[in-house]
């Protein structure tokens, strides 16, 4: 009859409608760090605003010290997006490109410094995703050396982190904790810088 009719469209309404959410909404793609498209949401919501409370402008300096692994000052110099691979058949999966993050390392605390970058540094996007970095060089920019950097003492450095980013998503933080720091690392905002 005419309410059962009303009642399957509107369920298969609210399914098409949650699916929507879970695979296609501008702030999905938090993946297992929820089980349903609302609490994608929330989480990612709640991420972005956390960074928007710790994170600071590009160009400003971080200093990160450990007793027994020196200190290190680091900033996000600039962003290139997109950035282009170095060798043409590293073909990019569809729907993404690579965003590649620029940053500068000095050695302050008179000690061999020595991290993995690719492990250490992520970038969260518009929509509230966090991106894993990946090893891939790019033209213009120097990427680290198997995903490490290793600095002498008082000796500066700099390097690109590259991240496959969805078509259509901006790059909004960029996050980096050294192995060593117990402190929750450091945030920059992207939004001033893209190249």
């Amino acid at each position: 009859n005419l309410r059962t009719r009303a009642f399957a469209g509107a369920t298969t309404a609210i399914v098409i409608f949650i699916g929507t959410i879970a695979l296609g909404h501008p702030f999905s793609g938090v993946g297992t760090d929820s089980t349903t498209g609302t609490i994608a949401i929330a989480a990612a919501q709640a991420e972005l605003g956390s960074q928007l409370i710790t994170s600071k402008p590009i160009g400003t300096l971080i200093s990160m010290s450990d007793p027994e692994n020196g200190s290190v000052s680091v900033t996000v110099a600039k962003v290139i997006d997109p950035a282009t691979p170095v060798s043409q058949g590293n073909s990019q999966s569809a729907g993404y490109r690579v965003v590649a993050v620029a940053i500068d390392f000095r050695e302050t605390g008179g000690m061999l410094f020595s991290d993995l970058i690719d492990q250490g540094a992520s970038l969260i996007g518009g929509n509230g995703a966090r991106y894993g970095a990946i090893s891939l060089p790019i033209v213009g920019c120097s990427s680290p050396a198997n995903g490490s950097i290793q600095l002498l003492p008082y000796a500066a450095g700099s390097l690109c982190v590259e991240f496959n980013v969805p078509v259509g998503v901006a790059p909004r933080y960029l996050s980096y904790r050294p192995s060593f720091d117990l402190s929750g690392g450091a945030s920059w905002s992207l939004a001033a810088s893209r190249g």
